[in-house]
């Protein structure tokens, strides 16, 4: 019998680190670098995670601790801090981070314990570029300019406010020009005059981004190397408080039943969306939502965009599809190949038009 080699938090927190390194993300490889150190050698980082010594990859432990560490920062607590994290405006290579680090993470360590219980959640308003492809795809087949867009898995529900952003390709342009978010899309696309006319998500566990409380735990999951995606996400907040959008909290399978039983005008064209969730479902819970969405295509016009991994079993490789419906047949069309936060997005042959 072989036996399966354990494999600790310090390998885990290593792996972050190398991760960290190959994603230009320069603070976050220091940082678990040396919390591999210290958990390996006993220290603060040690006392602090006891308990998830047999935590999985997917529980994602480094990103809990570091979105802890990030929103102290934010909150003002960690000023000493501030000088590393590059989307405040701080410019200090992260040499000599970990012992300013572990000062904080010492005054702080019942906070950040505490916080290991907040499960790291983002809403990757960049993902809003695929999301559109999709659209103008699916207008094009369809003939159906008016939508309902009905997204699962949709956190804080900010890449429904799609038509909010601007969008900006090689001789193409989309959405308000005053928009505080802007996309540079290196892409050419037939843009169309599509209109949502209703938005609606779910979600586990729904992020309200119109208070502090929901505002602050997206952008501390968001890694302070990524200045743009930080900033591109303070803009998507300022448009949310705006205009808020509703966000249940429920499973997959049973909202899109719910929703898909709903009447809608025969022009109007329903696009059930998700991006990087269904590898988060049972195999079960995939196969009844996808029957779910096939039968309500065989009462109304529908479309269904996925951006997902090629293999749920992996992170990896994320392919934008999208699935239209003739009379009860499915016909499934790759449209490109997005970053998971969206960009850049390299199209299928095609996908343009």
């Amino acid at each position: 019998m072989t036996s399966t080699p354990t494999v600790d938090l310090a390998d885990r927190f290593r792996r972050h680190a190398e991760m960290s390194d190959r994603m230009g993300a320069p603070l976050y490889a220091a940082l678990t670098r040396a919390m591999a150190d210290d958990w390996a050698a006993g220290g603060v980082v040690r006392t602090i995670c006891a308990g998830w010594d047999e935590a999985t990859e997917s529980d994602l432990v480094s990103l809990r601790f570091l979105g802890s560490l990030h929103r102290l920062v934010l909150t003002g607590r960690a000023p000493s801090l501030v000088a590393y994290y590059r989307n405040l405006g701080g410019t200090r290579a992260p040499d000599d981070v970990w012992p300013v680090a572990r000062s904080v993470i010492e005054a702080f360590a019942d906070d950040i314990r505490a916080d290991l219980a907040v499960v790291p959640q983002t809403n990757e308003v960049g993902r809003s570029v695929a999301l559109l492809v999709a659209l103008f795809r699916a207008a094009a087949q369809t003939g159906l300019t008016r939508i309902r867009l009905l997204e699962v898995g949709a956190s804080a529900g900010l890449n429904l406010l799609i038509d909010r952003y601007r969008f900006e390709g090689p001789g193409w342009s989309w959405g308000p020009a005053e928009s505080p978010v802007c996309f540079d899309v290196d892409a050419t696309v037939e843009a169309r005059p599509i209109e949502i006319v209703a938005r609606r998500g779910c979600d586990l566990e729904p992020v309200d981004p119109t208070t502090p409380a929901g505002r602050l735990r997206l952008k501390s999951f968001v890694w302070p190397d990524n200045v743009e995606r930080y900033r591109r996400l303070e803009g998507a907040l300022d448009v949310a408080a705006r205009w808020p959008v509703r966000v249940d909290r429920s499973e997959v399978s049973p909202w899109l039943r719910e929703r898909l039983a709903e009447s809608v005008d025969d022009d109007v064209l329903t696009v059930v969306w998700h991006s990087v969730v269904w590898q988060y479902l049972d195999p079960v819970a995939r196969r009844e939502s996808e029957s779910v969405i096939a039968a309500a295509a065989e009462r109304m016009p529908l479309a269904h965009a996925s951006m997902e991994p090629a293999d749920l079993s992996r992170a990896a490789d994320i392919v934008l599809t999208l699935t239209t419906y003739d009379a009860g047949q499915a016909s499934t069309t790759e449209l490109g190949r997005p970053h998971p936060h969206g960009l850049p997005l390299r199209l299928s042959s095609g996908a343009a038009s």
